[in-house]
């Protein structure tokens, strides 16, 4: 087979080249997480006073609430709920 030389390798969008790109994005990173998660209080602070007709919030975070029953059916095992538990 021919071996040929003048073949150039792009670079990919995922790569990064330097510290510094890296860097600022991982800055940028941090900056959007923490503006997602303060607009998303602040909508659940504003909606706090809605409730569904048995008395419970209607609006909710899923995956930031307190430990509960793995299986309700089994009884208490003490498994936190969430992925942040």
């Amino acid at each position: 087979m021919n071996e040929d030389t003048s073949i150039v390798r792009f670079r990919q969008p995922d790569e990064i080249n330097d510290p510094l790109t890296a860097l600022l994005r991982s800055g940028a990173r941090q900056l959007l997480e923490q503006a997602i998660e303060a607009e998303v209080a602040a909508f659940l602070a504003a909606s706090k006073d809605l409730k569904l007709a048995d008395g419970r919030d209607r609006l909710v975070r899923h995956g930031h609430g307190p430990a509960g029953p793995a299986w309700p059916w089994a009884g208490w095992s003490g498994m936190a709920m969430g992925r942040n538990a």
